[in-house]
């Protein structure tokens, strides 16, 4: 009967706090409970400060988890890595996934993870797919091949629009090597490409100069049913021009 009862204390604590996006007031909330603070709470309390804009504070909070003897989640580090990326702090989102074990958080998340197996894993793929478009459009693209990888690691299949994201953070920084092996390991883990896919590819080879092998990937891109747009040949004709 006393375990029903702190549950349901925990519980509507959390769901409080859930509520709230201001900081002060949930720590206030916090200091107010004469009891140890669980998981659950502390990460409704992460996602606090992820809705005010404070990944810093957000990620000390990571830190308060464990040194009360638990292990922060993925989804608790992918709400804060989240954060950083809308920051524009790509590289400090993705040490944190280094920081606090995201293998073991993806394998142990924990007694008090607050979403079912399905959206961690979404929620965890958003994270990475949010650091590949930021490290893309800050023109690093050997970093979002690295977030890539990672991500596959972590037993996460990217989709396709994540896989675009690479291949055409490779074909504007002139990378053409890179952009094609992405494309090749896209085909070798069984995503479907798209026209944007062959886009990106056909815009990476242009620039190159291959013209023979954007023949190739015109070939392949009707092989597979993909109806190629205004943009692929535009690209081809710049190529051939």
């Amino acid at each position: 009967m006393l375990r029903s009862v702190v549950r349901l204390l925990c519980s509507e604590l959390s769901a409080q706090l859930r509520r709230l996006s201001d900081p002060t007031a949930a720590e206030a909330l916090l200091q107010r409970t004469d009891r140890k603070i669980t998981h659950g709470e502390f990460s409704s309390l992460v996602g606090v400060y992820v809705r005010a804009r404070q990944p810093l504070a957000a990620e000390k909070v990571l830190q308060r988890i464990a040194n009360a003897g638990c292990r922060p989640t993925v989804v608790d580090v992918s709400a804060v890595s989240g954060a950083f990326v809308l920051e524009r702090q790509a590289h400090r989102a993705l040490e944190l996934f280094g920081l606090f074990g995201f293998a073991g958080a993806k394998a142990e998340r924990g007694p008090a993870a607050a979403v079912p197996p399905d959206n961690h894993h979404a929620d965890s793929r958003a994270t990475f797919h949010s650091l590949v478009r930021c490290f893309g459009e800050a023109g690093q693209p050997a970093e979002a091949v690295k977030v890539l990888q990672a991500m596959q690691r972590e037993g996460l299949r990217p989709r396709v629009d994540t896989y675009n994201l690479v291949i055409d953070a490779c074909a504007q920084s002139g990378d053409c090597d890179s952009a094609v092996d992405v494309f090749n390991q896209m085909q070798r883990f069984r995503v479907q490409p798209d026209n944007v896919t062959f886009n990106c590819v056909i815009h990476a080879l242009s620039s190159a100069g291959r013209t023979d092998e954007i023949m190739e990937a015109f070939h392949v891109m009707l092989r597979l049913a993909i109806d190629p747009n205004v943009v692929t040949f535009t690209s081809m004709i710049d190529a051939f021009a």
